[in-house]
């Protein structure tokens, strides 16, 4: 069983088999979604809004369901350089993070910067943040 809140989202999401792969979604209330797999088991619930909730301090306390790689784990697996992922994030192409010493890179924001690389469409963008506003505003 796995708990993670998404603070961009405000959602607290609860895996009961977090390798279950959800195939049907069921709201049970306006903030409250259930998920269910292939063979109809419950496998995880999802409370929107949960900061009106829950205590904000308990919820930062979460995980994020973000997972973030190290560089040299995101240049291994996009066959890149640590280097290269960095000049890349200083110069605002690839979004990161700063956890301690390190710079982490989400692989999602990993993968749609390869994309961006070969020129396919990107997925889904996450939500702006004032940062990542700036950044757009500067390259129109």
């Amino acid at each position: 069983m796995r708990f993670t809140y998404s603070p961009t989202a405000d959602a607290l999401a609860i895996e009961l088999d977090p390798k279950a792969q959800s195939v049907r979604t069921v709201p049970v209330t306006g903030d409250i979604v259930q998920d269910f797999d292939a063979q109809g088991r419950l496998i995880g619930i999802e409370i929107l809004n949960a900061s009106q909730y829950y205590d904000a301090a308990a919820l930062a306390r979460l995980g994020s369901p973000e997972e973030l790689l190290t560089l040299v784990e995101a240049g291994a697996e996009a066959g890149l350089s640590p280097t290269t992922l960095r000049v890349q994030i200083r110069n605002g192409r690839l979004h990161g993070v700063k956890r301690g010493r390190d710079l982490m890179v989400a692989r999602h924001e990993l993968w749609n910067y390869l994309a961006r690389r070969r020129g396919e469409p990107e997925a889904p963008a996450r939500p702006a943040t004032k940062r990542r506003v700036k950044r757009l505003a500067k390259a129109s």
